[in-house]
């Protein structure tokens, strides 16, 4: 298998945090780890998504 990680395969939650930040919690179906990511930018909702916690 590849090392490389999809998301389409993965189970995510989306939870808002504060009245900014945008928090979501993706769970990989495969190895059960938990990925979260935010979206620092609230005005546009395709902005790049910044990991901070593995």
């Amino acid at each position: 298998g590849s090392d490389a990680q999809t998301y389409d395969y993965y189970d995510y939650t989306i939870s808002a945090k504060d009245n900014d930040d945008l928090v979501i919690g993706v769970t990989s179906k495969a190895e059960g780890s938990i990925v979260s990511l935010v979206r620092r930018d609230n005005d546009d909702f395709k902005q790049m998504w910044e990991i901070v916690s593995l």
